[in-house]
């Protein structure tokens, strides 16, 4: 029944056997063959299932797909190629169960859907989160170019490309990990705000193409939140766009603020007689208070809140609540930590003073983004959230790019901005251009044209409202010009559309 072949030397020994029932091995360097035809080996290898474990398969392709299929009915809990059974790679099964599955356990909480809907994890309600203090030295945007360069396959697995809005566009690489783990943050932080993926219909209205990540991030955010979606994007046709609004019943448009405005009001009589936008979500600037105002009343959407704070480079930093508004928002602080410097120096601020938002990173993959100056401008909202967060707040304050150095005078662009708004009742877009005149800089403010929209008017407000400004013009150093233009004209970046706050045309 059984015969044995070995070694001269008996170093091994192959013992040929003409029974297919299993028995035990008698390891050392012994190999035991035994006939087992497919069309028995459910029936043989069956009642053997506590101890089956791994089993090398040979064979065509066919016969491979076949036999692991049968094998695994028949109690098998690993297939590998034959020579291959002592290998394995990182987290695989184990005898049947994932690893350590045996050291754990689930559990599981059930909350009230109303009182939790904008909960994602209740972590956040019972302590803050702790992650190590930053170090090393500041980063810029050229700090992080070239090493990413030098990725190796796996971490380098998705290209995004910036919009060039306040430079030249760079690339930023992810591994499918960083991204899978920054798009359930962004998911959370969309259920903070106020998203209902159980009710709400969604216009994804981003910008897509040129390896721009706005649209298919919030493609991904949808998804995972089960989220009813028409991924329609930015384009130029206002009224197909608008019409498609109506025939799917859309009632959230997430987008950036410069395309909502002008599809909004570009199609204003048929989007006002259909009635059903109900919530705005935006990204990549910001809609004044006036602008939010004109939202509500001329279009009758309850809700206008920012859908994440974020960058191209490092992901989502930061989410609103339903108590945030304005430019506050809480920080993603399971992924980052956040620092407010002097606009000079490398040193903190007094707590609630504006300076530099200086973020580092604590979830990516084969990249050191620490201490990552990400250009932006804010300040720390001191106490914990009504909402009951305990996640750390902070207003953003316009850019460090807002602030233009003219006529020897520092101006920023959010003053002009604050004083349209406040005194000037302006609700449109505002855009600074500056200009190297003939005799003197020219700073011209072009400001979206509406019925009362008076350009002498807001003349008179800037220079009334900026001292430094008035200077300027008092010593002849500096012309002001203050123009209504449409706002299709105002100056965009060419891959987001976001609206170029300040064009700087001098030589």
């Amino acid at each position: 029944m059984t015969r044995v072949f070995a070694a001269p030397d008996g170093s091994w020994r192959v013992m040929a056997d003409t029974r297919s029932p299993l028995t035990a091995s008698p390891l050392h360097r012994s190999v035991w063959v035994k006939p087992l035809p497919r069309k028995r080996l459910i029936a043989t290898l069956r009642p053997m299932r506590r101890y089956l474990q791994t089993a090398g398969i040979a064979g065509s392709r066919a016969d491979i797909a076949e036999l692991s299929r049968t094998a695994l009915a028949a109690g098998v809990t690993r297939v590998t190629p034959v020579g291959a059974m002592l290998e394995s790679y990182a987290g695989e099964p184990h005898d049947g169960v994932y690893a350590l599955q045996r050291y754990s356990r689930r559990v599981a909480v059930q909350a009230e859907p109303a009182r939790f809907a904008t909960t994602a994890c209740l972590d956040d309600l019972v302590r803050p989160v702790v992650l190590p203090r930053p170090a090393g030295p500041l980063l810029g945007k050229e700090d992080v170019q070239e090493p990413a360069r030098r990725l190796t396959r796996a971490d380098a697995e998705l290209y995004f490309r910036s919009g060039g809005s306040t430079g030249a566009p760079a690339l930023s690489v992810f591994s499918y990990d960083d991204y899978d783990t920054q798009m359930h943050a962004a998911a959370r932080g969309l259920l903070a705000a106020g998203y209902d993926p159980a009710s709400d219909r969604t216009a994804n209205l981003f910008y897509c193409g040129a390896m721009y990540g706005s649209f298919i991030s919030f493609f991904s955010v949808l998804e995972r939140l089960g989220g009813v979606q028409l991924p329609l994007s930015a384009g130029p046709d206002h009224r197909a766009t608008a019409q498609a609004l109506i025939d799917h019943g859309a009632d959230t448009l997430f987008g950036m603020p410069s395309y909502l405005w002008q599809l909004l009001h570009a199609e204003e009589e048929a989007l006002r007689a259909y009635g059903g936008l109900r919530k705005v979500f935006y990204g990549g600037e910001h809609f004044t208070e006036e602008q939010q105002r004109t939202l509500k009343d001329t279009f009758g959407i309850e809700v206008v809140r920012s859908i994440t704070y974020g960058s191209t480079d490092l992901g989502p930093l930061g989410y609103q609540c339903t108590e945030s508004s304005g430019g506050v928002h809480h920080l993603h602080a399971d992924l980052h930590t956040m620092e407010v410097l002097d606009l000079a120096e490398d040193r903190p601020v007094v707590p609630g003073e504006t300076g530099r938002l200086v973020f580092t990173t604590h979830a990516r993959r084969g990249q050191h983004l620490g201490r990552y100056v990400i250009g932006d401008l804010g300040r720390e909202v001191p106490g914990r959230c009504p909402c009951g967060r305990h996640a750390p707040r902070f207003e953003l304050r316009g850019r460090t790019g807002d602030v233009m150095r003219v006529a020897t005078y520092f101006l920023n662009y959010r003053r002009f901005l604050d004083l349209a708004e406040e005194h000037g009742g302006h609700r449109g877009e505002l855009q600074v251009r500056l200009d190297s005149g003939d005799a003197r800089e020219v700073l011209t403010v072009r400001v979206e044209r509406a019925a009362a929209t008076d350009p002498e008017r807001l003349r008179e407000v800037f220079l009334a409202g900026y001292p430094e400004l008035r200077s300027a013009v008092t010593e002849r150093l500096l012309d002001l010009v203050v123009e209504a233009v449409d706002g299709a004209s105002l100056d965009r970046s060419p891959t987001s559309g976001k609206l170029l706050a300040v064009v700087d045309a001098r030589g």
